[in-house]
């Protein structure tokens, strides 16, 4: 399969003719011009930076804290089954896509991703309130992941409904300078863990918000092309 894939397989350069100054320029009007597309943006980088913060977190927020009884200011960390811990989370992540086929065919996606980036942010938000109860963490970041798993599908679903193709790659890494920037800036100022959870929290109630915005403007649009609908049979009527 690897000599198929090395002498038989053409490199994909893309667009060699396309210039980047242009595909820039249609990408920041694209934003500016259309909020669904800032909304989903926004989502992204929320979303997405408060899940790479997670997967560099989770395991000193897991492991438990040990006090040397003859130093009660001297503390270390116990050990923890890494693997098994880690297989969870991947487990979690399938049950969330296919959470995420279930709930697509009785709904639309930007109304169930109303609640779930909700969740998500609530999941964060135990080893914050309960930041010793390492079985209430561990709970909270399995239900975490199931909402990663509905959101890499959902995102991909509602960039192919509302972002242009032909501008979606520069858009779509537009909107990943932010996110970045989110990640090293939280990891640079070396915060303390429940600081840099409450940024996490914070990040995902506002992707809940922009979500929220979202879902109320795709519902106004629709009202909206409706009564133009019935206004134009009735025109053709008389």
């Amino acid at each position: 399969m690897c000599f198929c894939l090395v002498f038989l397989w053409t490199e994909n350069y893309g667009d060699k003719t396309s210039n980047v100054s242009s595909s820039l320029k249609n990408a920041v009007h694209s934003i500016k011009s259309d909020p669904r597309i800032l909304s989903l943006g926004l989502i992204q980088s929320l979303f997405e930076g408060s899940m790479y913060t997670f997967v560099l977190e989770w395991t000193p927020a897991l492991t438990p804290i040990l006090t040397s009884s003859s130093d009660s200011h001297h503390s270390n960390r116990g050990t923890i089954p890494h693997g098994y811990i880690f297989a969870g989370f991947m487990v979690a992540i399938m049950i969330g896509s296919s959470l995420f086929k279930l709930l697509i065919k009785y709904t639309t996606v930007d109304s169930f991703m109303r609640p779930t980036l909700l969740v998500a942010s609530i999941s964060l938000a135990v080893p914050i309130l309960y930041p010793t109860h390492q079985s209430c963490i561990f709970i909270s970041f399995v239900v975490f992941e199931t909402c990663v798993g509905i959101f890499w599908p959902a995102m991909s679903t509602m960039r192919g409904k509302y972002v242009p193709e032909e501008t979606r790659a520069t858009i779509m890494n537009c909107f990943r300078v932010p996110l970045n920037l989110i990640v090293v800036c939280i990891l640079l100022q070396n915060f303390h863990q429940t600081t840099i959870f409450k940024c996490c929290v914070m990040f995902l109630l506002l992707a809940t918000l922009c979500q929220i915005w979202l879902h109320r403007h795709l519902q106004e649009s629709e009202s909206r092309n409706k009564l133009k609908l019935n206004s134009d049979d009735v025109s053709e009527s008389l």
